[in-house]
Protein backbone atom coordinates (compact mmCIF):
# COMPACT_ATOMS: atom_id res chain seq x y z
CA UNK A 1 0.00 0.00 0.00
CA UNK A 2 0.77 3.60 -0.45
CA UNK A 3 1.04 6.41 2.27
CA UNK A 4 0.83 9.95 3.45
CA UNK A 5 2.03 10.55 6.70
CA UNK A 6 1.03 14.23 7.88
CA UNK A 7 3.08 16.30 10.17
CA UNK A 8 1.11 15.39 12.91
CA UNK A 9 1.94 11.86 12.48
CA UNK A 10 4.65 10.10 13.91
CA UNK A 11 8.18 9.50 11.88
CA UNK A 12 8.29 5.88 13.73
CA UNK A 13 5.14 4.95 12.32
CA UNK A 14 7.09 5.60 8.88
CA UNK A 15 9.89 3.39 9.17
CA UNK A 16 7.36 0.65 10.26
CA UNK A 17 4.94 0.76 7.60
CA UNK A 18 8.81 0.08 5.54
CA UNK A 19 9.23 -2.41 7.22
CA UNK A 20 5.79 -4.33 6.57
CA UNK A 21 7.09 -3.64 2.69
CA UNK A 22 4.36 -0.49 2.13
CA UNK A 23 5.41 2.38 0.07
CA UNK A 24 5.38 5.49 2.66
CA UNK A 25 6.30 9.21 2.07
CA UNK A 26 5.94 11.59 4.74
CA UNK A 27 5.22 15.74 5.13
CA UNK A 28 8.51 16.13 7.36
CA UNK A 29 11.01 14.22 5.62
CA UNK A 30 9.92 14.43 2.18
CA UNK A 31 7.91 17.71 1.20
CA UNK A 32 7.64 21.21 2.01
CA UNK A 33 6.35 21.49 5.59
CA UNK A 34 3.58 23.75 6.46
CA UNK A 35 1.32 22.69 3.74
CA UNK A 36 -2.20 23.31 4.63
CA UNK A 37 -4.82 20.11 4.95
CA UNK A 38 -6.21 20.69 2.06
CA UNK A 39 -2.81 20.57 -0.05
CA UNK A 40 -1.62 17.68 2.17
CA UNK A 41 -5.34 15.92 0.99
CA UNK A 42 -4.79 16.69 -2.47
CA UNK A 43 -1.27 15.57 -2.63
CA UNK A 44 -2.43 12.29 -0.98
CA UNK A 45 -5.20 12.22 -3.62
CA UNK A 46 -2.60 13.18 -6.59
CA UNK A 47 -0.18 10.38 -5.55
CA UNK A 48 -2.93 7.82 -4.77
CA UNK A 49 -1.94 7.55 -1.28
CA UNK A 50 -3.89 7.04 1.79
CA UNK A 51 -3.56 9.84 4.27
CA UNK A 52 -2.24 9.32 7.85
CA UNK A 53 -2.81 11.88 10.19
CA UNK A 54 -3.34 12.47 14.14
CA UNK A 55 -5.42 16.02 13.56
CA UNK A 56 -7.81 16.32 16.32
Amino acid sequence: MRFLLDESADLPLARSLQALGHNVTAIVRDYQRGQLDPAVLALAQQEQRILITNDK
